[in-house]
């Protein structure tokens, strides 16, 4: 189906009343000079979108979802409605992940005249990095990086849409997938190093600010269904933030394990008891082990005056660990008070629910610990810069739509720096 421009097309000639237009009225709209549009006050702030109130809709039961989907499938509908959604700047985004339940969500754009004299398209091009509606990305931020070292270094939006007015004004309509940073409680001890949160906060953007393509998939944190664990830098989402609720009720809960009731953090292993079937964290059973080394240990006597403690303050610690796949599993409290040399032993691994024994512990002893720790590198510190032009391709009605570059640049000092943009996604 091709762009639809105008929501009423222009009669032809032949058929056109002289009479039904007053006089002094033009009967079409100006048309907006893509050319000099940066000279002018109206893209100034960008496009903005105005929440508008919508009746809510009765969300369709898993079942029938599924059902319904299945069926579109084989009958290759879109679902997403991006072929038949209207050009006009109202926009009813229905939630684009199949995955997940999130709140359909209505805005209109700002300035409405000027997004309904762009085009829509279903790809776009950054130097000959090709980019789609559907795909994943990671957007330039603008303020000054003040993240911790460790975390996810440029923001990540899921693109709904595309539109243009030219080859030098391209903009991406997108929903943001958060960094847990960026969530109001921040990150918490049960995420992934890797983790993001799918929103539908939307914005729009320039495709200027697009750095590259990201791959992130949905990863199910049901223990029972984890087939392999998570490669250390998949991006992955599996928690929703629903901008249309309530405050208090945005974030969705995770399903919690073991006997301290809380989420998996798929960095970290887990040991499943025979006996019961409970999933248990390794760090509840390591800190079981310590306070049992602790409670076990007899009394000692008052130190003298000046005598001097353990050089970090701590008598035990302990360490779940495997030699191999199949090998035994090591529970190993190692005694760190002073004049104890160390010592390390086995122990038993004792489910934390239902007390029985998972594992006996072993004779021999892994290797020292100092030998086992591993740092997780950091997600995607940098990433390549592309090129700062973009160009528009293959609409609706055709395969691909040529535009021609900008014979001349816009003065600096009017323009936005190239690979930024002023979406954000405010929520810490």
């Amino acid at each position: 189906m091709p762009p639809r421009i105008s929501k009423t097309p222009s009669k032809p000639a032949k058929h056109a009343d002289s009479n039904a237009v007053s006089p002094g009225i033009t009967s079409k709209k100006r048309k907006i000079d893509w050319a000099t549009i940066d000279e002018t006050p109206l893209l100034e702030k960008g496009f903005t979108l105005k929440p508008v109130a919508s009746k809510p809709t009765r969300t369709p039961s898993k079942r029938r979802k599924n059902k319904r989907q299945k069926l579109d499938k084989a009958a290759g509908l879109d679902r997403e409605g991006y072929k038949d959604a209207p050009m006009n700047a109202d926009i009813v985004q229905r939630n684009p992940y199949a995955e997940c339940e999130l709140s359909q969500t209505h805005y209109r754009v700002q300035p409405a005249r000027v997004w309904e004299e762009t085009q829509r398209y279903r790809k776009f091009t950054i130097s000959e990095a090709e980019f789609e509606v559907g795909q994943t990305i990671f957007v330039s931020k603008t303020e000054e990086p003040q993240d911790n070292a460790e975390a996810i270094q440029h923001w990540i939006g899921k693109v709904l849409e595309v539109r243009a007015g030219d080859a030098a004004h391209v903009y991406l309509r997108v929903y943001w997938q958060y960094r847990p940073e960026d969530l109001p409680g921040g990150r918490k001890p049960h995420h992934g190093a890797s983790e993001l949160i799918a929103s539908n906060h939307m914005d729009i953007i320039e495709a200027l600010s697009v750095m590259d393509k990201a791959n992130v998939i949905h990863w199910d944190d049901d223990p029972e269904k984890m087939d392999a664990p998570l490669l250390q830098d998949q991006l992955f989402w599996r928690q929703t933030f629903d901008v249309e609720k309530p405050k208090g009720e945005q974030l969705s809960t995770l399903r919690t394990i073991c006997a301290d009731k809380t989420p998996i953090n798929p960095d970290e292993d887990l040991i499943q008891c025979s006996s019961c079937s409970e999933w248990l964290h390794t760090r509840c059973l390591e800190d079981q082990a310590v306070k049992d080394a602790g409670g076990s240990t007899p009394n000692e006597p008052a130190k003298k005056k000046g005598s001097r403690k353990s050089s970090n303050g701590v008598s035990f610690t302990a360490r779940l660990t495997t030699s191999t796949d199949n090998g035994p599993v090591y529970l190993t409290v190692q005694d760190r008070r002073p004049g104890k040399g160390n010592h390390r032993h086995n122990v038993d691994i004792t489910c934390l629910l239902c007390k029985s024994v998972i594992e006996t512990a072993p004779k021999d002893l892994p290797p020292d610990d100092s030998d086992m720790k591993t740092n997780l590198p950091a997600i995607a510190a940098e990433l390549p810069i592309l090129s700062q032009s973009a160009t528009t391709g293959e609409t609706e009605a055709q395969d691909e739509v040529e535009h021609e570059e900008p014979k001349t640049d816009p003065p600096a000092s009017e323009t936005k720096p190239a690979g930024e943009t002023t979406a954000a996604p405010p929520l810490a």
